[in-house]
This record gives structure tokens, sequence and C-alpha cells, in this order.
């Protein structure tokens, strides 16, 4: 499926775009964006190459990985990225990863970028569960799962590598009662 385009209330789900490298590439040097991410920092070059990358992952006709751009529909401005990884089309379960911002963080952008991505793979991608894993440290990210409505499965122990160390992660998932058609 592509082009992707979900409108929420405040912000807009999109493709990821060329001239959204500068973007990007400000998000993934921040220090206090990845604290909790297992993503190593990216230089320019690095950040346009994983643009790059996206862009051509997400025109593929056998795609399996949106990844979308969040950006304010006023003004297009990119906050972050939101992406949805099918682990199979077969069992209907994919894995939900965000990245906002530090300058739009508690205003709620992260959580509606979720919850559209959330409710476009159920009801577009027909489904069955989400998942989506959270550094035991990073409260913030518990949080917002489970304003979601995601239920915590379990600890993964040394399940992230982040900068170089260790740590546990949270399982979290959203299961949906699909048709088994």
């Amino acid at each position: 499926m592509y082009p992707v385009a979900i409108e929420g209330p405040r912000l807009v789900l999109r493709e990821l775009r060329p001239d959204d490298v500068e973007s990007v590439a400000k998000i993934t040097a921040d220090a206090v964006a990845l604290e909790h991410m297992p993503l190593d920092y990216m230089d320019h070059d690095e950040a346009e190459g994983y643009v790059t990358q996206l862009i051509e992952a997400a025109e593929d006709p056998s795609r399996f990985v949106y990844a979308l751009a969040i950006a304010r529909p006023i003004d297009d401005q990119l906050l972050g990225i939101a992406q949805l990884s099918v682990e199979s089309f077969t069992h209907r379960r994919a894995e939900l990863g965000y990245l906002v911002c530090p300058e739009y963080w508690g205003q709620g952008f992260g959580r509606e970028a979720a919850a559209l991505l959330g409710n476009f793979g159920f009801d577009h991608l027909g489904l069955a569960r989400i998942w989506a894993v959270t550094a035991v440290e990073n409260t913030n990210s518990a949080r917002l799962l489970d304003a979601l409505g995601f239920e915590r499965e379990g600890t993964l122990r040394r399940h992230l590598l982040i900068h170089g160390g260790w740590h546990d992660a949270y399982l979290y998932a959203l299961v949906r009662r699909v048709s088994p058609n």
C-alpha cells in the first residue's frame, strides 16, 4: 500500500520525502531523543541514507515497513517518525515504534501518532496483534502505551542494545479480534 497518509486531529502521518532529511538528521543526532532508543546517532549523510532507505522500502510492492513522518498539517513540520513493521502477514502481527523530537514531548503527538498508526494496522492491514517494546527506564513511553490500552505482557531481559549497553525492556501488546478470512 503506497502512498499512505493518515490524518488525525492535530497531525498527519505521511510518507517520508527527501526534504525530511534535515529534520530526521536533527532528531537522530539528539542525545535526549535517542536516550532510550536502540538507534545509533546519525550525522547528516547517515540520516540521508536512512531516509532514502525508508523511502525505497515504502515503494516496494511487498512492503512490510510503514515508517511515516509525524507532521503538523498546518506547516508540514516534521515532529518525528512512527513505524509499523509487519513481522508476519500470516499471523497478522506487527511491531510499533515511534520517535518524537524532544521539543514536542508532553504535547500528545507521540500518543496520537501511535494511535493513528495502530488503527491503520488493524483497520487497513488486518492485523490481529500489535506489539511494542520499551526500555524499562523509559517511563514516558510505558505511560503512552498504557494510555493506548496496550497490556504489559512481561519483561524481556537484556533485550535492547542501546549505545553499547544492554537494557531490559517491557513487552506490550494490543490485540484486536479479526475475522479469520
